[in-house]
Parts: structure tokens; sequence; C-alpha cells
């Protein structure tokens, strides 16, 4: 009995985090992009702009199921140009799913050298403080690894096919 009341609760937990996703509403127009086949996939996401490119990533890694997690290396290819955006993400957003899936964008930036995250100060201190924010214990555990991941990983000059794939 006890048990059940647990996963109930925990059931209820992430299903309102994922039902009070910004992008949710958005996300369905995607659906279309993410059924099809994924070599078309890098075509059609490089003809918007960085802000709807954005929008595909959050919807990529919430709302479809298994997330697609190449779109992290797909986003965090446009480095420096991507950063005031993703910032803006950690600043606003009351969503644990969208501050941990800015961090793995930020840990394939520095991972793959797309943009020395671990350098910018401003950066890892707005990064640092929206982990705070967060409540659910294994998902802020999740992201305080890979904020140490990237802090220890130095950016390499060129990206490497060698550099592994973040957790989530």
């Amino acid at each position: 009995m006890k048990y059940g009341v647990l996963v109930t609760l925990f059931l209820m937990l992430l299903s309102s985090s994922a039902c009070s996703n910004p992008y949710r509403r958005q996300c369905s127009k995607w659906l279309p992009l993410f059924h099809g086949p994924s070599k078309e996939w890098d075509q059609e996401f490089r003809k918007h702009d960085l802000e709807t490119q954005c929008e595909i990533y959050f919807c990529a890694m919430n709302y479809v199921h298994p997330p697609l997690m190449g779109f992290s290396e797909r986003l965090a290819q446009a480095g420096p140009n991507v950063v005031p955006l993703l910032q803006r993400e950690l600043r606003e957003t009351t969503d644990e799913l969208v501050i941990e899936d800015v961090v793995l964008a930020f840990v394939v930036m520095q991972t793959r050298g797309f943009y020395d995250v671990a350098s910018d100060g401003n950066l890892m201190k707005a990064i640092e403080e929206s982990a705070q924010r967060i409540r659910f214990a294994a998902r802020r555990d999740i992201v305080l690894q890979n904020i140490e991941r990237i802090r220890t990983t130095p950016a390499p000059t060129t990206p490497t096919k060698e550099n592994p794939a973040p957790k989530r």
C-alpha cells in the first residue's frame, strides 16, 4: 500500500512536470520532422532561426520518446550564437526538464569544442543557479554531474567523434 502511494505520487510529479513544459503546445507541429527519416533532420533543423531551433530541440528532448538526443549536438553546433538564448531559458524557465536540457546542450558545447562554456564565468554562474532551482533530487543530481563535466572537460580545439554523448 505504502509503495503504491509513492509510485502514484512519483508518476503525478513526472506528469505534472511534462504538462507544464512551455513548449508542449508547440511540439505537435514538429512531429512530421521527428517521425521522418533521420537523415533529413539536419537539413530541416538548419532551415530555421536559432529560436526555432531551440524550440525544436526542447520538443525533441521532451515531447518524443525516447528523446532524440542527436538534437543536442545539432543545437550545440551553433556555439556562441545560441548561448544568449539558452542563458535566457535558464533565467526564465520554471520547468526542470528545460533546465536539464539546456545544461545538456552546454555539456555538448564544451565536450565537442563548439564553445568553451567552462571559461564563461557569467554563464557558469547562471547554470549553477538554475540547478539549485531543481526540486526533483534525481534530476538535480544529473544536472550537477553535467555541470561538473563542463568544469572538468577542456574544450577541444576541434570537435571529434571520440567525445561520448553526455548523460541525460
